[in-house]
């Protein structure tokens, strides 16, 4: 803060610009950690104290809005769709931080010297008149109790977006949030768009094809604490095993998770680990450890950098859901059809 303070004095033509200032020494915590806490702070600063009054400008809201506080653990692609999910609810999502259109992958008309997007100040000005806070992973509390002292906004923290009960829970969610607002005269019966039961019926239908291969399959995870949690409880819901789970810092969910130890560490430990796993599912750094393992790679965290399409790739709601349980059912598949044809080629040996 000291810091902050000595810019705004030596620099006074600054004043009207909004600066969040946010301690993250690399020392401590983890990207989760780090990214939590500049949500805090971007929630925490007070933007009409510091914006000139002529910068004010009176906003018309022709829907309810709601704030969503979007987890590190969460893609441009995600985001993109849980937008479109509230949108589908004839809902205005505000969302902090908004990557969806900076960090999507795009080419602007013309140049940009800063990437194009995000939350605008105008958006975030507009706060205290979300009607609900919707905090996507657990990481995201923090930011939505600020937003209640705050605002006295109602909150509740969706710790995962994938899973058919998972996606449900926040549908229905939205569904009464909708509700409530209408005239308890007229009270209406709490409904989801038909897009997202057509949705719905479709990843029932994927869950029945991919049962198959995740069953009994001993599978190793090194993910954030939130991205683990949401990973963790789907692979078990579809039969599979976790035969590890590394994590790189401290979380309430890591006393909910399906397996009895949960390391904090890196790489090294999950190698050690992992073995006899069936697949592996960390980021691109674990390549060379999944070869040594010979076990195949599901590239999944931060930062994943040999896979095309990686920012707009959806991986929650019930799309996101069904593109998941396929990828990794289909690598699952391969990996049992080529252990069938070496088992072939040495019975023909003989």
């Amino acid at each position: 803060e000291g810091i902050l303070k000595d810019i705004r004095q030596k620099h006074p033509e600054l004043d009207g610009l909004p600066i969040i200032f946010v301690s993250t020494p690399d020392y401590k915590g983890s990207l989760q950690d780090g990214y939590a806490a500049a949500v805090e702070q971007i929630v925490a600063t007070d933007y009409h104290a510091i914006l000139c009054e002529n910068a004010r400008s009176s906003v018309v809201y022709p829907q309810p809005q709601v704030t969503i506080l979007t987890g590190s653990f969460l893609s441009p692609g995600d985001t993109e769709e849980i937008k479109a999910i509230v949108e589908a609810f004839g809902l205005t999502p505000l969302v902090v931080p908004d990557l969806s259109r900076s960090l999507d992958g795009h080419l602007e008309d013309g140049y940009q010297s800063v990437t194009g997007g995000g939350t605008t100040l105008s958006q975030l000005r507009s706060l205290p008149h979300s009607c609900y806070t919707l905090a996507i992973g657990e990481s995201m509390r923090g930011a939505a109790k600020i937003l209640q002292e705050r605002f006295g906004t109602k909150y509740e923290v969706f710790p995962r977006l994938a899973g058919l009960e998972a996606v449900d829970t926040f549908l229905w969610r939205l569904s009464q949030i909708v509700t409530s607002r209408c005239d308890h005269h007229f009270p209406l019966i709490p409904n989801v768009p038909a897009l997202f039961q057509r949705q719905r019926s479709q990843l029932q239908d994927t869950i029945l094809d991919t049962h198959f291969y995740f069953g009994g399959k001993k599978i190793a995870l090194a993910l954030e604490p939130d991205l683990l949690y949401q990973t963790a409880w789907l692979l078990t819901e579809m039969g599979a095993k976790i035969q590890a789970a590394v994590t790189t810092t401290k979380s309430p969910l890591l006393e909910d998770l399906p397996i009895d130890t949960v390391t904090i560490g890196d790489l090294e430990d999950l190698e050690d680990l992992a073995t006899d796993s069936d697949l592996v599912i960390t980021n691109s750094h674990g390549t060379a450890m999944a070869k040594r393992l010979n076990a195949p790679l599901y590239g999944m965290g931060y930062p994943v950098f040999d896979k095309l399409g990686n920012g707009q790739r959806c991986l929650v709601g019930y799309r996101g859901t069904m593109q998941f349980l396929f990828d990794i059912g289909n690598i699952l598949m391969a990996e049992e059809a080529n252990q069938n044809h070496q088992l072939s080629v040495g019975v023909h040996a003989f």
